[in-house]
């Protein structure tokens, strides 16, 4: 599991100093910043550090992941996930790929380069189910990471690896998959949480179960959420229907299922 105090420390300590070059270099006016940047080279560095240190908060919240953070450091953790970038880009990663080949292919045909079966790799690579990196890295955007307490020392393995392979199942555009397996997650977790679960079915949970345990039916919009889980997961499983249509609410679907579930983790583990 991810812990993140050090990236917020990190990033926090480069913001201090950079204020403090503002003050003293620029007599506090951040107007100036963008000059001071490009006339002072500590003030670069600073900048470079705390981009470096959002890089890495955002790659140790995102996409499904667990972390856990101080009690101390919930609302700085808060700040920096609002400055992370929605993944949106004008950029295209299939296009990029798509020269890098076309390249490659014609320095092999005039004799520059030897190929070692690159071009037909790349092809395949194409050719893969689903290949589309422009949604990949768009979905990974949509899905953050699940924040646990700092005190929670009893979180499964194999339910932090569950969670995370049904994330990648949506970013790689598997959304029954996703739907399925986020079903599967939510019902070993309440099993693991509440052992009077374990011999019942995810549906007589939901119904009866959820409102014999106090920790549970204190929070009926929780039930709502395990709700949809549970239906969503069970339409995956029958779903025979396939156009552009069904294709969107499909994603849209899988999308609700694994922020529910993140919320329901959040709460049981946080």
């Amino acid at each position: 599991m991810e812990r993140v105090d050090d990236i917020i420390i990190r990033y926090y300590k480069a913001w201090l100093e950079f204020s403090r070059l503002i003050d003293e270099k620029a007599k506090g006016d951040w107007s100036k910043a963008d000059l001071l940047i490009n006339n002072n080279g500590r003030a670069k560095q600073v900048l470079d550090e705390m981009y470096e240190a959002l890089s890495d908060f955002e790659q140790s919240t995102s996409a499904g992941k667990l972390y856990q953070v101080s009690d101390d450091f919930i609302s700085l953790c808060d700040e920096m996930l609002q400055k992370l970038d929605n993944g949106s880009s004008k950029a295209s990663v299939t296009g990029f790929l798509e020269h890098i080949r076309d390249e490659w292919e014609n320095k092999t045909e005039v004799g520059d380069v030897e190929d070692w079966g690159i071009v037909d790799a790349l092809r395949v690579f194409f050719s893969l189910p689903n290949y589309n990196p422009d949604a990949w890295l768009r979905r990974r955007f949509l899905i953050r990471g699940v924040r646990i307490s700092s005190s929670s020392k009893n979180i499964p393995k194999k339910i932090e690896i569950a969670f995370r392979e049904a994330c990648a199942c949506f970013i790689y555009g598997q959304n029954l998959a996703t739907s399925a397996l986020a079903r599967a997650v939510m019902e070993a977790v309440l099993k693991e949480k509440f052992k009077v679960f374990r011999n019942m079915t995810l549906g007589k949970i939901i119904k009866k179960g959820w409102y014999k345990i106090d920790q549970l039916k204190r929070h009926p919009e929780l039930n709502e959420k395990a709700k949809k889980i549970w239906k969503v997961g069970n339409e995956a499983l029958h779903q025979n229907e396939d156009n552009k249509v069904r294709q969107l609410i499909n994603e849209l679907n899988a999308q609700t299922v694994l922020i529910n579930l993140k919320e329901l983790l959040e709460y049981l583990y946080g």
